[in-house]
Parts: structure tokens; sequence; C-alpha cells
């Protein structure tokens, strides 16, 4: 299993929880505007454009199914827990089990600097609206972290 200790076991609950309390979108939610280098427009603001940027050039990688580029572009949280062999692997996966995402709408964007099982610092929670080929109703959840002076991904989750 990746999760090897008791920090980003607790961002998976944390990330858990979230999914289990979201709705499953109805395709109108969901956006009419197919996925091409990012999240369609939303009226959901972001107040950091550079955290938008990261999110938006990490999914453009993810949906291209370069999974190498993504865990590259991953922060250290991610990476302690997971190879780059075991995350192609989880990836492909997923995606032979969901398809590709054909829509993506940003639901909502919070940030927090306190979190349960890992270091204080600025976390930028990005929760999606997505559609995949295969399942018409989905959510993903993309979690960055401040580390030094830039954002990275430290978490994916899908619903």
């Amino acid at each position: 299993m990746w999760i090897r200790n008791a920090s980003l076991s607790l961002i998976l609950l944390i990330a858990l929880a979230w999914l289990a309390g979201c709705s499953s979108p109805s395709n109108e939610e969901a956006g009419a505007q197919g996925v091409s280098g990012g999240a369609e427009q939303s009226a959901v603001q972001v107040d950091d454009p550079e955290v938008q940027a990261v999110v938006d050039a990490w999914l453009e990688r993810l949906d291209a199914g370069d999974h190498e580029a993504t865990w590259a572009m991953a922060g250290s949280l991610f990476k302690a827990e997971l190879t780059a062999e075991q995350w192609g692997e989880a990836m492909a996966a997923m995606r032979e089990n969901m398809g590709a995402v054909t829509q993506r709408r940003l639901h909502e964007y919070t940030v927090e600097t306190i979190m349960p099982g890992v270091p204080e610092g600025r976390y930028a929670m990005f929760e999606y609206r997505s559609v995949f080929e295969k399942q018409d109703q989905g959510a993903e959840l993309v979690v960055c972290a401040r580390e030094e002076s830039e954002w990275r991904v430290v978490g994916y989750f899908v619903q």
C-alpha cells in the first residue's frame, strides 16, 4: 500500500470525508465545455493566480497521461508516500476504470493553514465537478501545499 505514514493517512482521511460529503453533480452542474488546458470557467474565485496556474498545468499533464511529469511536479508530501511507478500504475488503473476527463468545473476553492497530521502551512484545496468517459458524474480534489517559495500538488483524490 502506498500510504506509509500518519500524515498522508490523515490527509487521505480528510479527503475521503470530503468525498463522502460531496453530492454527485448533475450534467448541468458539471458544465457544458470539455477539458482543454485546465478547468472551464466557473464563478468560484481563486485569490492566488500562482496556485491556480500550478493546478492547471498539473491537471493538463495528468489528462495527457504524463504520470511521470505529474509526479515530478508534485510536492514532498506526495513523493514521500509513493514512487513514480506506483503513481503511474494507480492513475493508469483509475483511467482504465473511469476513462479520460471530458469536462471539469471548479466547484469550490479553500485555503487552510492547519490540517490534522501535517505540518502547519498553507494548503489550497480545489474541488472540481468532473465528467469522465465512463462515469458521467464525479468529483476531483487537488490539494496543494506551499513548499518554500512555490506551490506543489500534494494530493489528488477522485470520487
